[in-house]
């Protein structure tokens, strides 16, 4: 499949999905709900002196001015097998009547937003995000600097909360070798033929490390990681990352810090993983990408355009997902195509260097 000796892999949250984890926004989304929301309403029912940050001050009151009542409903044994926020806004409805649910209840705005405004358990946080920005900046001009710089010091502050939410979540996931990605890595790469591995991962898990044992060392010169992001046990980078929209550039003129202070740019300034990267594209006299569950979304244009962009770049593979079958598969490829199609400089350069559904690799193998 390759033709040059060096590989730059790039492992996306399609690489952890592959291996059975919990790790898509859904599933963080859930965790929200039945870990931290749903055990706040618990302790100011069950526990009079518990004050609560999360939730609503009005809404702590009218839980706590008739605990009896509300215990008579069994809502212990409700909250207990809350799944989701489907779950959870059913009782949030039977505590406080309708017209309410999760948006009405929490402190944090942001959160309560997306919840509101998607459907069921589905959300992208770093472009919700974004969108905020955008819609503070955008406000007419009624709206004082002053006011205005008071609601992004919210905004960052309920966004930071998630991240550390976030954090904590994925720390707690325990990894492990999947066979068939084994088998994937051992056919494609310890064939002798590619001799440098960059393996670019945007992960915060270290799904990655049971694979390196199996890497046959003495087939390559060089086999080198990048946690471009940070893991789940460190300081991590989580927000937007395309400096190239003319809406960054509007909100950069600004000259107000907390527009930008979440912009994963400013987060690359604080190691030094984005230099190490630029330093093994200009030590490669030519390199293929292999895209192994990235959606090559726009959060990461930034870096992206870096590798897919650099005249040393050859050839980019968009692995076709095994899981799928028939047009699902397909259209699946297409959509990472597509993706593709907005960091790649132009049109003509995006038909030489991407390849084709036809030649793709499917990820994982598993008839191997």
């Amino acid at each position: 499949m390759f033709k040059s000796e060096n590989i730059i892999v790039i492992l996306g949250n399609g690489f952890d999905l592959a291996h059975d984890l919990p790790t898509s926004y859904s599933d963080f989304s859930d965790y929200i709900v039945s870990k931290i929301i749903t055990p706040e309403i618990f302790k100011c029912i069950y526990n009079a002196n518990y004050n609560s940050i999360l939730l609503k001050d009005d809404k702590v009151r009218s839980l706590k001015s008739n605990p009896d009542y509300l215990i008579n409903l069994q809502l212990k044994n409700y909250l207990r097998e809350v799944k989701n926020s489907e779950d959870l806004n059913r009782i949030i409805v039977g505590i406080f009547g309708a017209n309410h649910d999760i948006s009405h209840v929490i402190t944090n705005n942001f959160l309560g937003e997306i919840y509101a405004s998607k459907e069921h358990n589905w959300f992208n946080i770093e472009n919700e995000y974004f969108d905020r920005l955008l819609n503070i900046s955008h406000r007419s001009n009624r709206t004082t600097p002053i006011e205005k710089k008071s609601d992004l010091k919210r905004l960052n502050k309920e966004f930071e909360m998630i991240k550390s939410w976030l954090k904590t979540y994925l720390e707690a996931l325990e990894t492990s070798l999947d066979k068939s990605i084994r088998n994937f890595f051992d056919y494609h790469f310890n064939n002798g033929l590619v001799k440098n591995i960059y393996l670019l991962i945007f992960n915060y898990t270290n799904t990655i490390s049971h694979y390196l044992p199996f890497f046959k060392k003495d087939k390559f010169d060089s086999i080198r990681l990048n946690f471009i992001h940070g893991k789940s046990n460190e300081e991590i980078i989580f927000g937007y990352g395309n400096d190239q929209s003319k809406e960054y550039q509007q909100l950069l003129s600004t000259e107000i810090d907390e527009y930008i202070q979440n912009f994963k740019t400013f987060g690359y300034g604080k190691n030094n993983r984005y230099s190490e990267l630029l330093e093994a594209i200009e030590g490669f006299n030519n390199y293929e990408v292999l895209n192994l569950g990235h959606s090559l979304g726009l959060t990461d244009k930034t870096i992206l355009e870096e590798i897919f962009n650099n005249p040393a770049c050859t050839k980019i593979h968009l692995a076709k997902r095994s899981d799928l079958e028939g047009l699902e598969k397909q259209n699946a490829f297409m959509t990472n195509f597509f993706a593709a199609s907005r960091i790649i400089a132009n049109d003509k350069r995006l038909r030489r260097v991407v390849a084709s559904y036809e030649s793709a690799t499917s990820f994982p193998l598993n008839n191997l």
